[in-house]
């Protein structure tokens, strides 16, 4: 569980210092996050291109928040078969609100698998309806 925010930041490893804005905002943004993902703030969601969101595992979905439901860009670690694995070992381990994030985890990545699925069906129609439309153009 964890969050990633954007902006001016302020290290010092030596005296362990750090302070910022976006690590005050990483901070916030994880602590309401009700689910076990690595939740994008605003400040870095701008700053991925477009194009690159889908490869690199970083998809928009309904993330579970403390008040509700809330679309956000999130780190997608389901691609591993050991991370599904994992959670429903997991699962049996766990009681009351620990396995509520389970649950919660759980059911965003169902849905967002649901969601790619019918992304890729949707790409793959498209691609097949190209190659349709330019056989028929060059008879």
């Amino acid at each position: 569980k964890g969050a990633l925010a954007h902006g001016e930041f302020e290290a010092n490893p030596t005296d362990q210092i750090y302070c910022g804005r976006p690590l005050i905002d990483a901070y916030k943004l994880a602590d309401e996050t009700k689910c076990y993902a690595a939740v994008l703030h605003h400040s870095i969601e701008k700053r991925l291109p477009l194009d690159l969101k889908i490869p690199l595992h970083v998809h928009r979905a309904e993330v579970p928040m403390e008040k509700g439901n809330i679309t956000h860009y999130f780190v997608n670690p389901s691609t591993q078969p050991s991370f599904t694995e994992t959670l429903h070992i997991f699962y049996d381990t766990v009681s009351g609100s620990t396995r509520k994030y389970v649950d919660n985890t759980i059911h965003l990545y169902k849905d967002h698998q649901k969601l790619m699925n019918e992304y890729h069906q949707d790409k793959m129609d498209r691609a097949r309806k190209r190659k349709r439309d330019l056989r028929k153009s060059t008879r």
